[in-house]
């Protein structure tokens, strides 16, 4: 037997003893251990596939299949059926082939970058892109073709030219373009979005979308959205059959801002940001146009002659640069706004008028670049639009559609090169097969005893996050002999790690059913990451009372009522709501911005585990990179983008590590997700671990989102923990209570720790430990949670906070175990309509909003008092008239933002960034009011750039931890105010 063999058959006993339970499998001796790793057998039998959402009912099929295209960007077709099929490539080069399935070659009509005459144009460097290509309606007669392309130039911009409409004639067998024939038409600026669609409608006429020629920052740039005295930005119609003096073309006499002084006459439409692709409808002739959006929202709009569709003023539903002076008609919303948790990228489509897809007739069919999707809109008369809905899930870079004579759709593929039709999904007629059962994921060899199947791998962590007193055993899977490498992310430019499709992280949690006594734990929930080689989906699985196996819970997620045995209880029971997460909101903390996988991360797995028998435990990182299952360290990558960042994490519960170090990592793992440049979280502060104190934006900053009644508040008063609102919200239960998703109790360990760590930062006058204030109130229970009280003191202590008149107090005192039953809360996944069939005290729901719900904090309404920060509240109900749509405007603040309410950041010149609305912004200074109503007058000068953020200022979650019958009253009493 060779020494492969030998070692081959030691690791397969090792798995036999694993199966057999004979072998924790965190206390192997370090050899075994070793020998296993060295020899990891093959994960065969994992089923994590697919999703368990009923597949889409159309796919994309290739056609054309000899075909290959260079970064195709557009598609035309001769008329009549059977003639050419034409395809423009972004490196310049056109070609044309026969509309045969077995054509095998296309042939080349022009390339335009040994045509175009670029030395003639001031700072030209070459050709750059090309965009759009047309045939004329009477190609037939004429023989002209029209491109749409851009000149690139060096950095200096804008450029007066740049960005051409040219024509070309086409003649010969195959067909070629007589490279002397170029007309340039119409000339406007280059930059970065061109737009560059180009289309012939009924009237004859040639439409021309532009773009803003900015970067996405600061989103226009050139303030050009809402000007018609130039080209951009905008749908331009001109009249290339009838040139206007020395102008190539004329413009239409009923084009709206024709005779308009400083308009361009050629604008039809304007306040667009990037129109990706625009298409006639043939039955009824009207303009279909998708813009692309910057931070929120993709938009799908039904063109208009003089229409303004609002960019930058607005971005879909959402204000940004509310300052910038509007175009000469109303803004009108899109018929469709797509959130960037869906759409990253829109391209524009077609109405559907074929037949080959009965089913499809008369829809709006459009995708998305980046997140390859294809939706599908039903009209509503000639202009209008039914809510969307998704059709297919594909793996292609959908860049354009293409419509033959017969209606018939085309979808180019930009990244692989193909050209494809749509056509019914057979595997839609299937039952779905992702496990509905933690045992038929495959990822155990027994479930019940969490013992893993061959080749999966359990891991531990440094830093656990909180999750209601609930322990984790961890695994990690990966297909066959798949190992982890490295990859560029999107987002950060810099590499992250790269698993094979299918791979799984996997976490199951814990709880003791009788407080302090492991025996008792019970296993609640078991959480899957899969990775389904486009994005990482999240599941959950709740586990059955006999301990047996664990069932899928559905897309909307669930919850538990729990019954702990508790000595310090009432009665030694209490109850305890544990919250099955939805999808959704389980992709909220595991997003691009957080790299996904939260725990799987060098900082995390940087840790010994120490194997029974030995006295040399083996670090886990090192481990996993010695095997080749993770890819050396970052900095041994060559050409790696960026620099990793640098910082450690420690146990946050370990006395005998740093007490700074501990606080930063419990915010890290429990905060940090949220609180970061793109988490999402509404509070601009930055909790991770590798930012500076400063950078934190934390210490000493005054809180925008609600002081609870602490006079004078930081979010971390330096030296005070009673003044200090991340204390506070971690220490409360109910509304405002933190970390928001994935907790419901209190960790009264974190806020003995974390109250510790602030009152060491520096010497601050101690608080008196009075009920009569937060701040006083704040103290107690951070001296209560650092234990040593007697247990009558305690229990006195806790009872005078449980009666307190203020709801700021009693929420701090409800969180401890001797204050028995909670008071049940909504919590993220309500049921809106129970909480719409409940009837509600509008007296009531008055002393909700001035105290309980802290409304008040931002915001006036008739009969209270209140801080004019927010909108005024006093005719909300003449804006929503029914309770659902003002159940809809709390619940999801983001959705529709008030104009004048959207939140800046005002970075200077010295680093500081300030936070709040802009009153004020001119050619002299920013003027910003920040939640303290403080205004700050900043010079022009030191303006360094001004950015809108991309939530809404006003809080997700308000009524999360709000009582049903509180939520009821707030509602009622909300209704009244018209």
């Amino acid at each position: 037997m060779s020494t492969g063999q030998r070692w081959r058959r030691m690791a397969w006993f090792l798995v036999a003893l694993f199966a057999a339970g004979l072998f924790d499998v965190g206390l192997l001796p370090a050899r075994a251990r070793a020998a296993e790793l060295d020899h990891r057998p093959p994960w065969t039998g994992g089923h994590v596939h697919g999703s368990p959402q009923p597949p889409a009912p159309f796919e994309l099929q290739r056609i054309f299949p000899k075909l290959k295209f260079a970064e195709p960007l557009d598609i035309d077709f001769e008329a009549g059926g059977t003639g050419r099929i034409l395809v423009a490539e972004k490196g310049g080069k056109v070609f044309s082939f026969p509309n045969r399935p077995d054509v095998d070659h296309a042939d080349r009509l022009v390339d335009l970058r040994e045509v175009v005459d670029w030395k003639q144009v001031p700072n030209c460097r070459g050709f750059d892109s090309l965009y759009g290509i047309v045939l004329h309606p009477k190609f037939e007669e004429n023989h002209y073709l029209y491109v749409c392309y851009a000149l690139d130039f060096s950095p200096r911009r804008p450029e007066p030219v740049g960005t051409r409409v040219s024509r070309f004639v086409v003649a010969g067998e195959p067909p070629r373009i007589d490279p002397k024939s170029e007309k340039i038409l119409i000339e406007w600026q280059a930059g970065g979005h061109n737009g560059g669609c180009i289309k012939f409608g009924k009237d004859g006429y040639l439409y021309i979308s532009t773009g803003d020629q900015s970067d996405p920052n600061p989103p226009d740039m050139y303030k050009t959205g809402q000007d018609i005295s130039d080209l951009r930005a905008s749908i331009l119609r001109i009249d290339v059959d009838h040139p206007d003096g020395d102008r190539p073309y004329s413009i239409p006499r009923d084009n709206p801002f024709v005779g308009r002084p400083g308009a361009r006459g050629e604008v039809w439409c304007y306040g667009l940001r990037n129109p990706w692709r625009m298409s006639f409808d043939r039955v009824t002739g009207r303009l279909w146009v998708a813009d692309v959006g910057w931070e929120l929202w993709e938009s799908v709009l039904c063109a208009t002659a003089g229409g303004n569709y609002g960019w930058s003023i607005m971005e879909g539903p959402n204000p940004v640069n509310i300052a910038l002076p509007r175009g000469p008609t109303p803004i009108i919303p899109p018929l469709l706004a797509l959130s960037h948790a869906e759409s990253a990228s829109i391209t524009g489509g077609i109405v559907y008028r074929g037949k080959r897809n009965p089913q499809l007739a008369g829809n709006y069919i459009f995708g998305d670049w980046e997140t390859r999707r294809l939706w599908a809109a039903k009209l509503i008369g000639q202009d209008k639009l039914e809510p969307h809905r998704t059709i297919a899930q594909t793996d292609q870079r959908i860049v354009v559609f293409g419509e033959d004579a017969q209606g018939e759709l085309y979808v180019i593929d930009h990244e692989g090169g193909g050209i494809y039709s749509i056509v019914p999904n057979d595997a839609a007629r299937n039952a779905s097969v992702f496990p509905h059962t933690l045992k038929e994921t495959g990822i155990f060899a027994d479930v019940a005893a969490q013992k893993p199947a061959p080749g999966v791998l359990p891991f531990a962590i440094k830093a656990p996050q909180w999750v209601d007193g609930a322990t984790a055993q961890r695994f990690v899977a990966v297909p066959g002999e798949g190992v982890i490498r490295w990859r560029t992310d999107d987002v950060y430019a810099r590499l992250q790690r790269n698993f094979p499709t299918d791979s799984v992280l996997v976490r199951t949690l814990s709880l003791e059913m009788s407080a302090g006594d492991p025996r008792s734990s019970r296993k609640i929930e078991t959480q899957l990451l899969h990775f389904d080689a486009k994005q990482w989906q999240a599941y959950t699985y709740r586990w059955r009372e006999d301990q047996s196996d664990a069932d899928l819970v559905n897309e909307g997620g669930a919850e538990q009522r729990l019954t702990i045995s508790d000595p310090a209880a009432p009665g030694g029971k209490r109850e305890q709501t544990w919250r099955f997460g939805s999808r959704a909101q389980c992709l909220t903390c595991h997003s691009s911005w957080s790299a996904y996988t939260l725990a799987f991360t060098d900082e995390q797995i940087d840790c010994p585990l120490q194997y029974a028998g030995t006295d040399a435990p083996e670090n886990q990182l090192a481990a996993l990179r010695r095997i080749g299952f993770l890819p050396p360290p970052y900095k041994e990558v060559k050409g790696g983008p960026g620099t990793p960042p640098k910082y450690s994490l420690v146990d946050p519960y370990d006395s005998s590590a740093a007490l700074a170090e501990r606080a930063r990592s419990y915010l890290h793992v429990n905060c940090s997700v949220c609180h970061r440049m793109g988490g999402g979280g509404s509070a601009l502060i930055d909790l991770r671990r590798e930012m500076n104190p400063a950078q934190t934006r934390a210490i000493d900053q005054r809180p925008m989102l609600g002081a609870f009644g602490i006079d004078d508040p930081r979010i971390i008063a330096p030296g005070d923990p009673g003044r200090s609102v991340l204390l506070y919200r971690l220490a409360k239960i109910g509304s405002g209570h933190m970390p928001k998703i994935g907790s419901e109790r209190i960790d009264p360990r974190a806020v003995a720790m974390i109250g510790d760590w602030i009152a060491s930062m520096a010497s601050g006058t101690p608080a008196e430990k009075s009920l009569s204030s937060t701040r006083g109130a704040l103290a107690l229970v951070h001296q209560l949670d650092r234990g040593g009280m007697p247990d009558a003191t305690r229990k006195q202590a806790i009872a005078r906070g449980l009666a307190s008149p203020q709801i700021e107090v009693r929420d701090l005192f409800e969180g401890f175990p001797e204050a028995g039953t909670q008071r049940p809360r909504l919590g993220p996944g309500f049921d809106r309509n129970k909480l719409l069939a409940t009837s509600g005290d509008a007296n009531r729901g008055r002393d909700v909003f001035q105290t309980i719900a802290q409304c008040s904090t931002c915001h006036t309404a008739t009969g209270t008092t209140g801080r004019e920060f927010g909108p005024d509240l006093s005719h909300i109900a003449t804006k929503f008239p029914t309770r659902a749509q003002l159940l809809e405007n709390v619940t999801e603040p983001s959705k529709t933002i008030e104009q004048g309410y959207t939140g800046y950041n005002v970075t200077t010149t010295d680093g500081d960034v300030l936070s709040g609305f802009i009153i004020t912004r001119n050619a002299t200074e920013t003027v910003i009011k920040d939640s303290t109503q403080q205004l700050t007058h900043i010079p022009a000068a030191q303006v360094k750039g001004v950015s809108p953020q991309t939530l809404s200022i006003m809080p997700e979650g308000l009524l999360d931890n709000l009582e049903p019958q509180q939520a009821a009253d707030l509602l009622e009493w909300l209704a009244t105010l018209k």
